[in-house]
């Protein structure tokens, strides 16, 4: 696997493949809108008209034949001066865009290049008239499911013209939206907001405060939100396990990637691959509303009160304390230490964990180690198993053995080989 390059496939003919959605429509813009980033690719194809589009606070100017492409880091919306702009909105999904998005040098360019505002091209009269009739279809097919073709030939089309246009040069966007962007070119990697900084040229509180401003959320709400929706757009791919899926989106945990996975979905990855519905759109907002209604009273109490009060009023559900034992699986961890740190019973930290992971402690400790020590049974094959065993808390290795077999259905050694013999994607 290239370091943060996506996985692509393009075996198309194959019964496995299932393209994402993509849902367009035609609208006249002619007035302001309010400033909005949507989390997956968006195009606009101007048929008439000229207007203003503010990406990133920096207008760009629109008239007809110009074709732009957003991406979930651009903060857009269009300005007051509209005149009969009308406009092909195209919004595909990230699993759509993989689909297309099989070349290595342009990603890689887009790494270097993340500074720049999207790319903005002008369409001469024969590629207008090779574009226009191919969205007058898409918007014939009504966004069905049996247009799976269409919108594949329409994405690629798109991608195509945006390739090989000359692009307009348009201003860099100020630094909050560039701390954006980072998280979306890099999620792969190990970040912290201190690592963005460093690449930024700022500090790590910096980046919190940038996000903030953008956003509204905080570091690692943002970063688990871009890795999660990549996640989704991987489903699609059936010769990716869940685990490599997460791998692949920066989680070195396959716990931590289920708990997120499932805290933004309300599922877990093998149900939505699966094929079952995920929360409405309406649920879904209404949790990122409580979860930031959440935080915000969380940094209310730590300014008051210090770190204490902020500890105890977090835990409202299992998810904060699952997140500390992810953090501190491999440390002589109990119960009743877990239970003091967040000054809670042993029987209240029992019954959270019980009803958020369907585990007692003992058992999602174990879960956690386990998955942590195949992990590192996979990517450092020099240390032995006994080596492994001691990193990931356990004292006696026969009990780590034990462990590891009832958990995954063999022995550490056998995982270890199985996992050299794989074919690797």
């Amino acid at each position: 696997m290239t370091e943060n390059y996506p996985y692509v496939s393009a075996d198309y003919f194959t019964d496995d493949y299932r393209p994402q959605e993509m849902r367009l429509w035609a609208e006249t813009i002619t007035r302001q809108d309010s400033s909005h980033y949507a989390n997956e690719p968006e195009f606009y194809y101007v048929l008439a008209g000229h207007g203003t589009l503010i990406v990133n606070t920096q207008p760009i100017s629109l008239a007809a034949g110009d074709l732009i492409q957003l991406l979930p880091y651009h903060v857009h919306h269009f300005g007051r001066e509209n005149r009969a702009l009308q406009v092909i909105h195209v919004r595909a999904s990230l699993g759509l865009l993989l689909l297309t998005a099989t070349q290595q040098g342009r990603y890689r360019a887009a790494l270097k290049n993340f500074e720049q505002q999207p790319p903005l091209v002008h369409l001469n009269p024969a590629q207008q008239a090779a574009l226009t009739p191919l969205c007058q279809l898409a918007l014939n097919a009504g966004n069905d499911a049996q247009s799976a073709n269409l919108n594949v030939a329409l994405i690629s089309l798109l991608e195509h013209f945006l390739q090989i246009g000359k692009r307009a040069i348009l201003p860099a966007p100020p630094t909050p939206y560039q701390a954006l962007a980072y998280l979306q070119l890099h999620h792969q990697a190990p970040l912290t907001a201190a690592t963005v900084g460093t690449a930024l040229g700022c500090s790590g509180e910096a980046v919190e405060g940038m996000l903030q401003q953008v956003t509204g959320h905080d570091f690692a709400t943002c970063l688990d939100q871009v890795r999660i929706r990549n996640a989704t757009g991987l489903m699609q791919f059936p010769e990716l396990t869940l685990r490599k899926i997460g791998m692949i989106c920066g989680y070195r945990s396959p716990s931590t990637f289920y708990a997120r996975f499932t805290a933004i979905h309300g599922m877990t990855p093998g149900a939505y691959r699966a094929g079952e519905k995920p929360g409405n759109d309406a649920q879904r907002e209404d949790k990122q509303r409580q979860d930031k209604q959440r935080q915000d009273k969380q940094r209310q109490d730590k300014r008051a009160g210090g770190e204490q009060a902020t500890e105890m009023l977090s835990v409202n559900d299992g998810w904060t304390i699952g997140a500390y034992l992810v953090e501190h699986c491999c440390d002589p961890l109990t119960l009743p230490a877990l239970a003091a740190h967040f000054h809670q019973s042993d029987e209240r930290v029992a019954q959270l964990l019980q009803a958020t992971f369907n585990a007692s402690f003992p058992q999602l400790k174990h879960h956690l180690r386990v998955q942590l020590a195949a992990s590192l049974l996979t990517a450092m094959p020099t240390l032995s198993i006994a080596q492994v065993a001691q990193k990931v808390g356990y004292g006696d290795v026969t009990t780590f053995i034990r462990q590891f077999k009832r958990a995954l259905g063999v022995t550490p050694g056998a995982w270890r080989k199985e996992e050299r013999q794989a074919p690797r994607a």
